[in-house]
C-alpha cells in the first residue's frame, strides 16, 4: 500500500510505501522522513512533509495554497502512472521522465 506526500520544501507530490510485510507475513508501518527528491534543499531534522491524507495537510493546504500552487510538481519517477492525468487536472507540473 503506497501513501501520498507533499514536501513543502521543493513542492513535490510523491508515493511511498506504507508498509513493509516481514517473512512471517506482519506488517509494519513504514516511517518516511525525507523527501525522495536528491535536489531538495529540505533540514534532514525537520523535513517539510506532509501526508496528503491528514489533518496536518489540510490545515497546511488551506493557509498555503498559493504557495503550493506555485511550487507543486510531480513526474513518474514518484507518482504511479495512474495518477499522473490527476496531476495535470489540477494543475500540478509534470515533470518530464529523465532517460537513462
Amino acid at each position: 500500500m503506497q501513501r501520498e506526500f507533499f514536501c513543502a520544501d521543493c513542492g513535490l507530490f510523491h508515493w511511498v510505501e506504507y508498509f513493509t510485510t516481514d517473512e512471517d507475513g506482519m506488517k509494519h508501518r513504514v516511517h518516511h522522513s525525507k523527501c525522495p527528491n536528491e535536489d531538495c534543499k529540505h533540514d534532514d531534522e525537520w523535513p517539510n512533509l506532509y501526508p496528503v491524507d491528514s489533518t496536518g495537510w489540510a490545515y497546511y493546504a488551506n493557509s498555503n495554497m498559493d504557495a503550493i500552487k506555485s511550487i507543486a510538481w510531480t513526474s513518474e519517477k514518484y507518482s504511479p502512472k495512474e495518477f499522473i492525468d490527476t496531476y495535470k487536472q489540477q494543475g500540478v507540473l509534470i515533470k518530464a521522465q529523465e532517460v537513462i
